[in-house]
């Protein structure tokens, strides 16, 4: 009788240790909105030059999970991206007017989590803006230093 009490009692011991919660892990799935490397998907993303020299910046965003959106801009190839503006969750858009750019001019967008990755770290998605081509130009000559 004694014996059966000990192991039920021992038995009950290895029951709620095995039952208890376990502790804390690190998730390093850049896939799991829980883990520290996760960034939140971004699709289909465009830009697009508009009449008046703004540029629309438009995207998908397939998840809730994000805290933001860094918009980025660079101008040639291998040129560093200035960091035009951080947008709220859920953004699906942006417009540049800033009317700066260049032949080659490049537009990065990447989501973030707040204390997932280091924005220094962050993986942008680029859009090159096409201009196609150049078909008329017109000019105008200003004559006020004599030059014409």
């Amino acid at each position: 009788m004694k014996l059966c009490v000990n192991l039920s009692f021992l038995g009950l011991i290895l029951l709620s240790i095995s039952c208890s919660t376990s502790t804390d892990f690190d998730r390093d799935n850049k896939n799991d909105p829980s883990s520290k490397n996760f960034t939140p998907r971004i699709h289909a993303f465009q830009a697009s030059l508009n009449n008046d020299k703004t540029v629309s910046l438009s995207w998908n965003d397939n998840s809730n999970f994000e805290d933001g959106f860094i918009i980025g801009k660079s101008f040639g190839v291998n040129s560093d991206i200035q960091i035009l503006d951080t947008l709220p969750p859920n953004s699906t858009s942006y417009s540049d007017d800033s009317g700066l750019l260049a032949e080659l001019t490049n537009y990065h967008l990447t989501s973030f989590k707040e204390g997932a990755t280091s924005k220094d770290t962050l993986s942008f998605k680029k859009a090159e803006l096409q201009f196609g081509e150049i078909e008329n130009i017109d000019h105008t000559v200003n004559n006020s230093n004599g030059i014409e």
